[in-house]
């Protein structure tokens, strides 16, 4: 490993003239030896950090292009493969999926608007002192100053709760909380018939988040001979249509968590166990606050349930529900030609589900006609049929015929 030093320390200045430098950036979480690695022009520095990134991981083809040009492949052949990754993280970061950490080594975070040449280093090969000198204070021959580095390392910060307002889909954060708190307390009082007491009058305040809005809204009420709070009818219906909404979810996109295709998506397929998850890119797309839809998949999922003895407390921090909405923001990314493809095959896909039903259903209704018809021939031939027999009328028609949908229609799919 070479030797580096702040160019404001002891290490003194860096070399005058020098017409390239080296920029090294390292994803938290991998090997910092699998570091992306490229020698640039000078003039680079004279921008901010950010802007750096964003020219070297360009959007645009021509841009990759060029810097894919200064690659040294001899040197590392895994670059390619680094480059990409670095290219998703900062694809994500355009489109406001996540935020940016970065920093220098042995640094605090830094600012990206700062100019990159204030964060260069010298550099010296493997080995050699800082000062180009040995212990005794003699030339160490070889020992020249090398291009000046840039070292960073960077770290994505997810935010489902900061995307949700950046794009639009709430006001404010301080409203999509209040949201998220009253569905949480209206989910265990449902689920879990959990008592909610009246607070105290003496005292005032709520014992939890979100009872206010909820009994604001005449969802839930106080019960004076229990003390504790109820889900009025109000409540029961507002249930009914959450339920129903995110049933609607799941029937027009749970197959899309399940996506497999090549790489031009000419052939998708679906639910065969080895694809990506892109339902949050896809509702998305088709115009659904992925905050919204996402959370009412979890409640009904039950991804609740292990926080039960404790959501009480939980539901104060925002950073529980940010965890919680991760999938919104931290997913799987397509290109928007791409995903037009993928959700217009996986319309094709439910059409095709919708009529292999129906022929189905057409294939048993026929099947139960040719039982009913042999049924009655068998009748007939047992009660010696012909002239002998009576047609039923009218009076006969005592047996009642099978409902629809036999069976109470108010019970609902309990969470």
């Amino acid at each position: 490993m070479s030797t580096e030093m702040n160019a404001g320390g002891h290490g003194g200045r860096l070399r005058a003239g020098a017409s390239e430098f080296v920029l090294s950036v390292s994803l938290e979480g991998m090997d910092p030896e699998d570091d992306f690695r490229v020698v640039l022009p000078i003039g680079y520095t004279r921008n901010s950090v950010g802007w750096l990134l964003d020219q070297v991981f360009a959007e645009d083809e021509h841009g990759r292009s060029t810097v894919e040009s200064f690659l040294d492949m001899a040197a590392n052949p895994d670059l390619p493969e680094i480059y990409a990754v670095m290219l998703q993280v900062t694809e994500e970061w355009r489109m406001g999926l996540c935020t940016l950490s970065v920093s220098t080594a042995g640094q605090d975070k830094l600012d990206l608007a700062d100019p990159a040449s204030n964060h260069l280093v010298r550099h010296y090969p493997d080995n050699a002192p800082p000062d180009g000198r040995d212990d005794g204070g003699a030339p160490v021959v070889g020992a020249q100053e090398g291009p000046p580095r840039l070292g960073l390392r960077v770290a994505q910060e997810y935010s489902a709760l900061e995307y949700a307002v950046a794009q639009g889909f709430w006001q404010s954060k301080d409203e999509l909380l209040a949201w998220l708190r009253e569905l949480t307390v209206l989910y265990f009082m449902d689920k879990f018939e959990y008592d909610l007491p009246v607070p105290d009058q003496d005292s005032g305040g709520d014992p939890v988040l979100g009872i206010k809005g909820l009994q604001d809204e005449g969802l839930i009420a106080p019960c004076e001979d229990t003390g504790s709070f109820f889900i009025t009818e109000d409540g029961r219906g507002f249930i009914g249509k959450l339920l129903a909404e995110t049933e609607s979810y799941i029937d027009q996109y749970d197959h899309f968590k399940d996506v497999d295709f090549d790489g031009d998506a000419d052939e998708v397929c679906f639910d065969r166990g080895r694809g990506v998850d892109l339902r949050a890119q896809v509702f998305t797309a088709d115009g659904l606050d992925p905050v919204r839809t996402v959370f009412l998949l979890r409640l009904y999922d039950g991804a609740m349930d292990e926080f039960e003895s404790t959501w009480t407390r939980l539901i104060e921090d925002e950073g529980f529900f940010g965890e919680l909405l991760e999938p919104v923001v931290n997913r799987y990314n397509v290109s928007e030609n791409l995903i037009g493809k993928v959700i217009d095959a996986g319309y094709g896909y439910i059409e095709e589900r919708h009529e292999d039903a129906r022929q189905l259903a057409a294939e048993r209704e026929i099947a139960g006609r040719v039982r009913d018809a042999a049924g009655s021939d068998s009748h007939e031939q047992d009660h010696g049929g012909g002239d002998d027999h009576r047609a039923l009328d009218e009076s006969d028609s005592h047996v009642p015929l099978p409902r629809q949908g036999a069976g109470n229609p108010d019970v609902r799919k309990q969470q």
